[in-house]
């Protein structure tokens, strides 16, 4: 586009509206992200507006649109920086002034191609990754690329339906202090909750509201009350879900992303390696799968393959209190990346907020009977199915010291006085036994094992 042209274009039409047109030759100077959430007016509603620096010119180009479903760009052009950045600060002020929210993005899914190739340094891990031939070991190649596959489809399905970006929400990757934002209202929501007998859904509907204001999602072209609003401590667990995934996808960048194995595994920080299958080690962790399956559970677990697992960010396991134990932690392959590149933390759990199937507390939960922890590394409780036929069980080597036996729930935020873990025991209450600490370095991941569920005919 020559400069006379742009002249005249100007003079006459002014800064109007006009269709975006794609160029080579650019700068974004200035970036804005905005969202407008309204269940009552069926509105979801995004706005990206950009100053550009382009050949002897200055353009906004914006881009709106219903989340997850249409968009339209439009540009503006100026033959000065000062009429450009009047004419972007007076569209940011009206969009501002209608209700909408400037969501903080640490990498853009919207806007100018070169907008989206920004990434804020400070909130992502970005590392440029040479492909080269793995030296990795084949099965630990494959059991690498199925947890990130297994991360990548869980993101999507948690947060943003069949949104094709795979590890934000649909306006891009949200900065921690956005997230965090998000968790505030969690907690505001989680105190009316406890705090009322009955929850309508109007009690949580303006908070709920506010809530996706803030952490965008596409939700169609309809959305209903009943959708939107987060009225069980279920559902608030769930969310918080959603923005650890959210924080996991920050640190661990592009890598979670990419195709090249070798980078992925080092991502881990741990040591991982198949265990062979005639080795004793190997028929003892076969033989303890087996003997301790459940005949509840109506399942079978066929033990593929087991990896020895030694972790390089996990705290020192300290198991001077005695009583160590071998013991199983389910969890969906999906969060598998997030817990071997740090370790099995405490949960970050809400005030209140007490989690489904943590009967005593926000503790680290073990159990000594393989399907009982295969129901957490599965389905069982809700989600979509994995991707895989695989899922696999973590066995951890538990420092439980002095056991503290209860029969019943019973709500601990740390080891009774005088005791260093909680045994719920196979009873009224429960059907199985739990373990659980409250201390991180009180047990030390030592093996995964790959595994199949049957269903028992």
């Amino acid at each position: 586009m020559r400069n006379d042209d742009n002249k005249q274009r100007v003079s006459s039409l002014g800064l109007k509206a006009e269709s975006y047109k794609e160029i080579l030759n650019y700068d974004v100077l200035k970036k804005g992200s905005l969202n407008f959430f309204d269940v009552v007016k069926n509105s979801n509603k995004f706005y990206t507006i950009e100053l550009h620096k382009c050949d002897g010119y200055f353009r906004i180009s914006t881009e709106y649109g219903r989340l997850g479903v249409t968009s339209k760009k439009d540009q503006r052009v100026a033959m000065s920086l000062d009429i450009a950045e009047k004419e972007y600060n007076k569209l940011l002020k009206g969009k501002l002034s209608k209700g909408y929210k400037e969501v903080e993005l640490a990498q853009s899914n919207t806007g100018s191609d070169k907008a989206k190739e920004l990434v804020n340094l400070d909130e992502v891990k970005v590392k440029k990754v040479k492909k080269v031939k793995s030296k990795l070991h084949q099965s630990v190649q494959e059991f690498v690329s199925q947890i990130y596959k297994e991360a990548q489809v869980q993101l999507n399905y948690l947060a943003v339906g069949n949104n094709d970006n795979q590890n934000s929400s649909p306006l891009g990757k949200l900065t921690v202090n956005q997230i965090n934002k998000g968790r505030s209202i969690l907690q505001e929501i989680s105190d009316i909750i406890n705090n009322k007998t009955h929850i309508m859904i109007d009690d949580v509907l303006e908070l709920s509201n506010k809530y996706y204001m803030h952490i965008p999602k596409a939700f169609g072209l309809r959305i209903s009350k009943e959708d939107v609003a987060i009225r069980t401590l279920n559902e608030i667990n769930d969310q918080m879900n959603i923005l650890k995934f959210y924080e996991d996808s920050l640190r661990m960048g592009n890598i979670m992303y990419n195709d090249n194995i070798d980078e992925r595994y080092k991502q881990l920080a741990s040591d991982i390696a198949p265990l062979a299958k005639n080795t004793k080690v190997y028929k003892q962790l076969v033989d303890y799968v087996v003997n301790s399956q459940s005949r509840h559970h109506n399942v079978n677990l066929e033990v593929k393959r087991i990896f020895t697992l030694s972790q390089k960010n996990a705290p020192e396991f300290d198991d001077s209190v005695g009583n160590t134990k071998l013991l199983f932690h389910g969890t969906r392959s999906a969060n598998l990346p997030g817990i071997l590149s740090t370790h099995i933390k405490m949960p970050n759990q809400l005030k209140g907020v007490y989690i489904t199937g943590a009967m005593f507390g926000p503790g680290i939960y073990f159990a000594d009977q393989s399907t009982k922890s295969s129901q957490y590394a599965c389905a069982r409780f809700g989600g979509n199915p994995n991707k895989f036929d695989t899922a696999f069980l973590l066995v951890s080597e538990v420092a439980l010291g002095r056991i503290k036996e209860e029969k019943n729930a019973r709500y601990h935020i740390q080891a009774p006085a005088g005791y260093d873990s909680v045994k719920g025991v196979e009873g009224s209450s429960l059907l199985h036994n739990e373990y659980i600490i409250y201390r991180e370095n009180q047990h030390q991941l030592k093996y995964i094992i790959e595994f199949q569920p049957k269903r028992r005919r």
